[in-house]
């Protein structure tokens, strides 16, 4: 088949990766820049290196991946412990991979070679897709040059403001959460010592939470603090000085407030989804990754998610009769949509009640994630680390 994939970022790229090997041609257009250093760090579960072990980047992906010793919950007040995971020996041979961080741009670049290497994918940089015509046979789509290219599948892998979903889905209205959220990274030499451990580490206040944790091979550490300011304005990558990011949360611990003081060059986003839909697709044209179910980072499964998409999309489409992606497309609707609406509805529950928690919620938090041992938790995240939830639909 001739597919046109909409965005060259991880669930796009992946899905080239996968439908070229298939032998498809494939068409990525990519508005900006193919690899952006912002957004910075990205935490990948089990379920997202299988995915990437099937696309045939797994050996790439560990050599510049950090490999997860260890996630923890901590009070951003006190800094005691609420709730460890080791995700050691005995979490990888529950789930099968290790749990791992990277760079997004490293992810990115990694998912760019592997598709220049396949004669049947072409990446083509400052082109966007900006409508399209279906028909019975084809779908015309029109770049943003006024060239047409007939194709037999369009994948909108466009992201949260997806020009193709807007073709697809009415009464569509972007969810502001309130939410903003600071990044930054530092050199890991300029780090404390006992900062530099390959762990995950979540300190949990009222109304705000930070995280940190190893990216680039473990030479820089990833900063992130996201409060519920009310924000009700779109923002992406608004730069922000040490001192306004030092204030959005004047009462934390010693240990956080170091930390914070280490950023420079921050930069602000205020979060958003969208709600689940029933439905991505027409009969020759499919949503894939945030384009159809953009999530809120709570879970920490936002590129997970997109990474199943591309794996699940190249399965569905590889019993799919001559030039005609219709039926294929209904399977992997059918396949992925109730497992995304759940994440997308699950993500805002932990930001909600776990992450930002105030007063007894916090304390009710607090005793829940305390009275967890290690199954426990292996046993809470079984459906949400493993690919597909381990449903072995995904496979037959």
């Amino acid at each position: 088949m001739r597919i046109v994939i909409a965005g060259a970022g991880i669930g796009g790229l992946a899905a080239a990766a996968v439908l070229g090997e298939q032998g498809h041609s494939v068409s990525v257009l990519e508005k900006k820049p193919l690899v952006s250093e912002l957004g910075a760090g990205l935490q990948l579960a089990p379920n997202a290196y299988d995915a990437l072990r099937r696309i045939g980047v797994g050996s790439e992906v560990l050599e510049d991946a950090v490999a997860i010793e260890r996630i923890e919950i901590r009070d951003g007040f006190t800094g005691s412990p609420i709730i460890s995971l080791n995700t050691d020996s005995q979490y990888c041979n529950y789930f099968g991979s290790q749990y791992i961080v990277m760079h997004r741009g490293d992810l990115q670049q990694i998912l760019l070679r592997r598709c220049y290497s396949l004669d049947s994918v072409q990446v083509i940089a400052g082109s966007e897709v900006r409508d399209f015509e279906e028909g019975p046979l084809d779908v015309v789509v029109r770049d943003s040059e006024g060239a047409e290219i007939s194709a037999d599948l369009l994948v909108g892998a466009d992201g949260i403001y997806s020009t193709v979903r807007e073709f697809l889905v009415e009464n569509d209205e972007l969810q502001i959460s309130g939410h903003t959220i600071y990044r930054s990274v530092v050199p890991i030499e300029r780090v404390p010592t006992k900062f530099r451990q390959r762990h995950v580490c979540l300190w949990a206040g009222a109304g705000w939470h930070f995280v940190h944790y190893p990216i680039a091979g473990g030479n820089l550490l990833n900063l992130a603090i996201v409060v519920d300011n009310g924000a009700s304005k779109l923002a992406q990558g608004i730069e922000a000085t040490r001192a306004q990011v030092l204030d959005v949360c004047p009462e934390v611990s010693p240990e956080i407030l170091s930390l914070l003081s280490l950023g420079t060059g921050w930069r602000s986003w205020v979060l958003c989804d969208r709600n689940p839909i029933d439905s991505w697709a027409s009969d020759r044209v499919v949503l894939l990754g945030d384009a159809a179910h953009p999530m809120l980072q709570y879970a920490a499964q936002g590129a997970c998610q997109a990474l199943e998409d591309a794996i699940t999309l190249g399965g569905c489409l590889r019993d799919s009769e001559g030039q005609d992606p219709s039926a294929g497309i209904v399977k992997y609707v059918r396949v992925r949509q109730p497992r995304t609406s759940r994440l997308q509805a699950d993500s805002r529950w932990l930001g909600d009640k776990i992450y930002h928690a105030v007063g007894e919620q916090a304390s009710w938090r607090n005793r829940l994630l305390g009275s967890m041992g290690q199954e426990n938790l292996f046993g809470v995240l079984d459906w949400y680390h493993r690919f597909g939830g381990g449903d072995e639909s995904y496979f037959s």
